[in-house]
């Protein structure tokens, strides 16, 4: 392959890996510690965590729900934007 074709291709395929993630949920953690959270899709269910102030993508959102343990959960949409502050959860 040539060298301007491959980064074409390459260019490319980062576009599509990009824009993947572009209408996920995010979950951002303004507090001082961490917490645990479970992302539930009809039977499946990831267990994570997320650390004190810092953000992760949520990649499955489709039918599924957001619970923060302690804090509490939301019905996950497209491009949702959650925050923990105060020990609370709150998404727009």
């Amino acid at each position: 392959m040539k060298p301007g074709i491959f980064a074409a291709v390459a260019a490319t395929l980062l576009l599509f890996a990009s824009t993947a993630f572009a209408w996920s949920p995010t979950l951002r953690n303004t507090d001082g510690r961490g917490y645990k959270y479970k992302v539930a899709c009809g039977a499946s269910t990831l267990n994570s965590s997320i650390g004190s102030n810092t953000t992760t993508t949520i990649s499955s959102y489709k039918n599924c729900t957001l619970q923060v343990v302690g804090v509490g959960d939301v019905k996950l949409k497209e491009n949702m934007k959650c925050e923990i502050k105060s020990a609370r959860l709150s998404c727009r």
